[in-house]
């Protein structure tokens, strides 16, 4: 198949299918280049398990954790930021994986050290 003839599908952010009759190809347009993944039967079939059991993992925590859910609301995000503030500090929170995610630490600025006289 020459590059004419491919009738490639546009994924979203620059990520373009073709299926070439016996692999799939992944096409990532770049400034000066472009960049490609062949995925064969066997990979194709590896990367679907791997879709399969991320959907699982997020399904099972949400029943686990049904008021945890990572799926906001229609004004959710803008409530957040309300009742918050921009400085408020978050408390933790348990991820769609069913973790618990780390706090951030404030970032303080360092002092610059003073230049010695010579």
């Amino acid at each position: 198949m020459t590059v004419s003839e491919r009738r490639e599908c546009y994924l979203g952010d620059g990520v373009y299918v073709m299926f070439n009759g016996t692999d799939y190809c992944l096409r990532a347009s770049r400034v000066g280049s472009d960049h490609f993944i062949f995925l064969d039967p066997s990979v194709l079939r590896a990367f679907r398990k791997y879709i399969r059991n991320q959907q699982q993992q997020g399904s099972d925590a949400v029943a686990a954790h049904p008021g945890k859910s990572n799926r906001a609301g229609k004004n959710s995000v803008r409530r957040a930021r309300k009742s918050t503030g921009a400085t408020a500090r978050v408390g933790r929170r348990t991820g769609k994986g069913g973790k618990t995610r780390k706090l951030l630490k404030p970032m303080l600025r360092k002092k610059r050290a003073k230049p010695r006289a010579r």
